[in-house]
């Protein structure tokens, strides 16, 4: 190594120091001097859609998404100061604004994280193959519970069913085991390079202008960026022995406490799964007692989070299973077969996306999406089943909406929900339809959460009559609320009995009526 060494740590979805192996591979290499750079990428600021939804470029971010990440690179760029390091965030296409940035630093080696989806490959492909004599790529597994040498099985023989997987995964050895023990934070880094430039450049400067977003009012959960924020959160989670309710919960609507709420920073890589899931573990031994069976506190109390946690596995690896391999700046991401989607109106996809279908079940939810940048897991699964079975519209359309909006989306987490709905890829079934009308009245039987997003309907009585206003308005519509839904399968009806019936006149499309 000469004296002049300069490294380049590119950041990804990995905003943390904890447990982050790019730290320990940067520490253990010595570099004399050191630039950590985060690339926006082009379409960051773009309108929705702007993008189309089968391109290998990323989706637009909706100003809620652009604020969680802002706060998640402003606390990272603090934390990294304190090391006696900083943060670059710049803005542009990585495979031409890295190599101009290596160039000008005369940086040896790049440490990036092992891309995890097709998109991700195919950039690190593309930036590797740009990158000047004398510089190399070093791609570091992080981000997931398991290594590729760390699985029971080979990557290319990843199983073909999530319950296959969580088989395999929690054979002898167990999971614990066989995963590494998460990595402390560093004490320190190699100095910044002294001409480099710190915090965020004129072309990421928009980004900062995200700081006026403001989550809606109604929303029982307000998130703040950053791994000191998913730390705070993720131990008052456990010491709370919150883990114990997500099995009977895990499905309900709202409350700041139903679910674990770990996945945007799981997402942006300000918490670690490996750390979740060790802390789960230890949390999960203290509470064993002689007069605790181990079944109550191991399957009961906290077996739902590691399930989760385990979903998030099998959907990252299904993404890595389907990438191009490394150094292939030319291939593009396996994808599977698609079905004859149908859409029969744009009208009829807008509806969806605004919250205006007239089923105040599906509209309730993506209003909530909307306003809040989160939705809850029973609701994600309702209104990707609505969008694909019930209207015929290609998943990727809906896929690339939820990528906009969700403080937590995943690449990877997201199209293998959405794939997993419409009956494609891993686990191909063509029964995932939910009755909406069955599941309304499952889980808001008295039209609650409905009111709470759709006041309109407030005035109807409680019950049924608020997931069917159509049914309900005897004389004249709700004002500002559609008089019909834009679909009424047959299905519905027998959920629907108790209500005085009405002759139902599905909207045609570009007939919207209010």
């Amino acid at each position: 190594m000469n004296h002049t060494d300069t490294w380049l740590v590119w950041l990804h979805h990995d905003l943390r120091l904890d447990d982050n192996p790019l730290w320990q591979a940067v520490i253990d290499g010595a570099p004399t001097s050191l630039i950590v750079v985060h690339v926006l990428p082009e379409t960051t600021f773009l309108a929705p859609f702007s993008v189309p939804v089968d391109s290998k470029i990323p989706q637009p971010l909706s100003l809620g998404r652009q604020r969680f990440l802002l706060e998640s690179l402003e606390h990272l760029q603090q934390d990294l100061k304190a090391l006696g390091s900083d943060l670059w965030v710049t803005h542009g296409q990585a495979d031409r604004r890295l190599p101009e940035i290596i160039r000008a630093h005369h940086c040896s080696r790049v440490i990036t994280r092992q891309a995890v989806n097709g998109m991700e490959c195919t950039v690190q492909n593309s930036v590797e193959a740009a990158l000047p004599n004398g510089c190399t790529l070093e791609r570091v597994e992080t981000g997931q519970l398991l290594t590729a040498a760390e699985l029971p099985f080979a990557q290319s023989a990843l199983p073909t069913s999530f319950s296959a997987f969580r088989r395999e995964i929690e054979r002898t050895p167990q999971l614990a085991e066989r995963m590494a023990a998460p990595l402390p934070a560093p004490t320190s880094l190699p100095p910044w390079s002294s001409v480099a430039p710190r915090g965020f450049d004129d072309s990421a400067q928009p980004l900062c202008e995200a700081h006026g977003w403001q989550t809606d009012s109604r929303s029982d959960y307000h998130y703040l960026g950053g791994e000191q924020a998913a730390h705070e959160h993720l131990h008052r989670y456990l010491n709370q022995i919150r883990t114990g309710r997500n099995e009977t919960t895990r499905n309900a609507l709202a409350g700041a406490d139903f679910s674990t709420r770990l996945s945007p920073w799981l997402a942006l890589g300000s918490l670690s799964p490996r750390r979740v899931m060790a802390d789960l573990i230890t949390t999960q031994a203290s509470v064993i007692t002689p007069q605790t069976s181990p079944h109550e506190t191991s399957q009961a109390s906290h077996d739902w989070v590691r399930v989760e946690l385990l979903w998030r596995e099998y959907f990252q690896w299904h993404a890595r299973l389907m990438s191009p391999a490394p150094s292939d700046a030319t291939a593009t991401e396996a994808e599977p077969p698609q079905h004859a989607w149908v859409l029969s109106s744009a009208d009829t996809f807008a509806h969806w996306c605004q919250g205006t279908t007239g089923v105040p079940w599906i509209d309730a939810g993506m209003q909530e999406l909307a306003a809040t940048g989160w939705l809850s897991n029973r609701l994600r699964q309702h209104v990707a089943s609505f969008l694909v079975r019930d209207l015929k519209v290609d998943w990727r359309l809906g896929a690339a909406w939820f990528a906009y909006h969700l403080l937590d989306h995943d690449t990877a987490v997201n199209d293998g929900n959405w794939r997993h709905l419409a009956g494609i890829g891993c686990d191909s079934r063509d029964d995932r339809h939910f009755n909406m009308m069955k599941q309304a009245g499952q889980h808001d039987p008295q039209g609650t959460h409905v009111i709470r997003w759709l006041p309109a309907l407030a005035s109807l009585p409680p019950g049924m009559q608020r997931h069917a206003p159509w049914l309900s308005m005897m004389k004249a519509p709700v004002e500002g609320y559609p008089a019909q839904p834009c679909v009424h399968p047959e299905a519905w009806s027998a959920y629907l009995s108790g209500i005085t019936p009405r002759v139902v006149r599905p909207l045609r499309p570009g007939s919207f009526e209010c």
